[in-house]
């Protein structure tokens, strides 16, 4: 039951059958992967509820930290900031202890990098082009004539 469910310990598990008054399961070792087909229908709902409550069943507990710091930064949080420039947040040291902090700042960081391509995208400006432009300032004008009145004589008088 515990297999496809990530962020589930050993410790969790036992405190889950405890819970729950499994004690055969808790006795017999072999029975520590028990399953749910056993069980009555009012059983399995409880345990379905209990574990939607600690889980997200569509995504697993690393994508969820992912998207929790990635919500961190958007709401300009100090942790945020921090896990943005690189450094962890909980009070590790920089130089030796902060290798879980560099694994999830690098999906920070592709978002941000991600981000600022499609704000770059969305802003490009328009260049000028000022050789069209001065051609179009340096263009001869033409002058427009006057056109004077024209007379029709009268040729049989």
């Amino acid at each position: 039951m515990f297999r496809n469910l990530s962020g589930f310990s050993k410790y969790t598990k036992l405190k889950f059958m405890r819970r729950f008054e499994y004690n055969f399961y808790l006795k017999n070792k072999n029975y520590i992967d028990f399953k749910l087909g056993n069980l009555s229908l009012l059983r399995k709902k409880t345990i379905n509820s209990f574990i939607s409550r600690i889980t997200n069943t569509n995504k697993s507990i690393f994508e969820l930290i992912k998207i929790n710091l990635i919500r961190l930064y958007l709401i300009k949080s100090f942790r945020g900031r921090a896990q943005a420039l690189g450094k962890p947040s909980r009070g590790q040291r920089t130089w030796s202890n902060a290798w879980t902090a560099y694994k999830y700042n690098t999906t920070l960081k592709l978002f941000i990098r991600n981000l600022s391509r499609l704000q770059k995208s969305k802003l490009k400006k328009k260049k000028i082009n000022y050789k069209l432009i001065e051609k179009k300032i340096r263009k001869p004008v033409f002058k427009i004539k006057q056109l004077k009145p024209v007379i029709k004589k009268n040729l049989w008088f």
